[in-house]
């Protein structure tokens, strides 16, 4: 069989796993659409190296959509086109690592997860960014697999392991996956024997590698003024964040329990099917000793080394995930989920050893856990799906926020602030005509600030999916002054006409 027929029926799979999510691009919130207003302002000479007011990553996602934006237009599909491409890399060069080691189709078959993703991997289409960030760290993986079959093995080695380093300059995320990267460089350079007389160059490119990436992390941090993050590890966290790990998010991540998206943007858990349940419960058990074999069948012998080499990076992924999330401040409800993706994202290689060693029996053994993540992951679309069949959304249409900007252009404004989820994504799909701007808080892009400040006519903008701003915080706002209440398709509008007048 013809071995280009494995990446496509995967990537074609993929694709259409994420149609529910294609067809309602408009759902987008202020995260994802700070990096496509970033990218609009790249197109007009605004560079920056940094995500807009983010220390801790950099503006790459804006980067690769801007030549995007300058062909096909600036709007949340195509913004959405450019993140699923970066999901759709990370998946072509796992299975292609995999296969290299095990095989065509046993590298499909391992790869399928990485096409069954649920809401806490596939949330990144819509509410924020760092795909091409995990795509970079999944190109030093596949440096360094590629390495001995290099003209120049030793650069490639290093490398790939320069790069770790250079995507956790890209966004500090990437953190999870830099021990992973380390590892399997170190395994690699190996042969899983103590001839080290003929692995000592290789080894010795390594250690190399680690100490040049150190250099180069510091000094484009330097460059860009890309903060370095803070982590915060104490044993209150861990006994805070194990069951959120265990009830809520990695039960999310692999679709054992089902938290769907609803119509506000928010998480919510939905009760799964009875006959479903069952099958749940065993994905979930394969799940875990799926993971654990990747540590374990390492110590098997009669598996090629560079297979087992490659379960031990995945699963070096999956346990610093773990521990990451344990010791972290910042997973405090469901949402903590997506901090869990990278251990999905290495699955393929974490389940090398196993696929190697089940052969023929491998979808078999994988078939609980691949279904669970299936139906879970479907499931997980909530709104956006009924039954087998997508559907479209209002918020999705974007009808509403269209019918506000229409509205607001007819009555003369051009400035208006709303709660701070929907502020930016007006500011994205109406072409910023007009901009809206957070009101206190989150302030993004201080130049429109500013100029929505000097306006003499401006709107507050309430709408029920933000609950952050309401009419009566607005009304308490404008106490004594003059404005004008409108209702327009779900908004609340206030119209002001001399905003010094609302000024302290």
């Amino acid at each position: 069989m013809k071995r280009w027929i494995p990446p496509v029926v995967l990537s074609a799979l993929f694709v259409l796993f994420r149609v529910p999510a294609l067809i309602n691009a408009g759902f987008i919130n202020s995260d994802g659409a700070i990096a496509g207003l970033q990218a609009r302002r790249m197109l007009e000479g605004e560079w920056e190296w940094l995500h807009w007011a983010r220390d801790y990553l950099t503006s790459i996602d804006s980067v690769v959509a801007a030549p995007f934006f300058a062909v096909f237009g600036a709007t949340p599909l195509v913004l959405m086109l450019v993140t699923l491409l970066g999901q759709l890399t990370c998946a072509w060069l796992a299975y292609a690592i995999v296969a290299r080691r095990i095989g065509d189709w046993p590298a499909f078959v391992v790869s399928l997860p990485l096409v069954f993703m649920t809401m806490a991997s596939n949330i990144y289409l819509f509410f924020d960014v760092r795909q091409w960030c995990l795509a970079l760290a999944m190109l030093a993986f596949w440096l360094i697999d590629r390495a001995a079959d290099s003209a120049w093995p030793r650069v490639a080695l290093v490398v790939g392991v320069v790069l770790g380093f250079v995507a956790m300059f890209v966004d500090l995320f990437a953190v999870q996956l830099l021990p992973g990267v380390i590892l399997f460089a170190v395994l690699s350079a190996t042969d899983g024997t103590w001839k080290l007389k003929a692995r000592l160059p290789a080894l010795v490119s390594v250690i190399g590698a680690l100490g040049l990436g150190v250099v180069a992390l510091k000094a484009l941090r330097t460059i860009a003024h890309v903060g370095t993050g803070r982590a915060e590890i104490t044993t209150g966290l861990i006994a805070r964040n194990w069951p959120l790990l265990t009830e809520q998010c990695l039960p999310w991540l692999i679709g054992a329990k089902v938290y769907a998206l609803t119509a506000t943007g928010s998480i919510a858990q939905q009760p799964s099917p009875t006959w479903f349940v069952p099958v749940q419960v065993l994905g979930a058990i394969i799940f875990v000793l799926a993971l654990l074999s990747g540590a374990v069948l390492f110590f098997v012998q009669r598996i090629p080394w560079g297979v087992r080499a490659l379960g031990a990076a995945g699963a070096g992924v999956a346990f610093t995930c773990i521990v990451g999330f344990l010791t972290s401040g910042t997973a405090e409800d469901i949402m903590g989920g997506r901090l869990l993706l990278p251990v999905v994202l290495t699955v393929p290689f974490t389940l090398a050893p196993l696929a190697y060693l089940a052969g023929r029996w491998l979808a078999l053994v994988l078939s609980p856990y691949l279904l669970t993540a299936a139906i879970g992951g479907w499931l997980s679309y909530g709104l956006f799906v009924d039954g087998l069949v997508p559907v479209r959304t209002e918020r999705g249409l974007m009808s509403e926020d269209f019918a506000i900007g229409e509205f607001l252009r007819s009555r003369g404004i051009r400035y208006a602030a709303a709660d701070y989820w929907i502020a930016y994504r007006l500011t994205f799909i109406l072409e910023e005509d007009p901009i809206v701007v957070p009101e206190a808080s989150e302030e993004r892009y201080p130049r429109w600030r500013e100029e929505f400040d000097a306006a003499s006519k401006v709107a507050y903008l309430v709408h029920p999916s933000s609950p952050g701003l309401t009419t009566e915080m607005i009304e308490k706002k404008l106490v004594g002054k003059t404005f004008e209440k409108v209702s327009v398709r779900g908004f609340t509008v206030f119209i002001v006409t001399d905003l010094s007048r609302t000024r302290p």
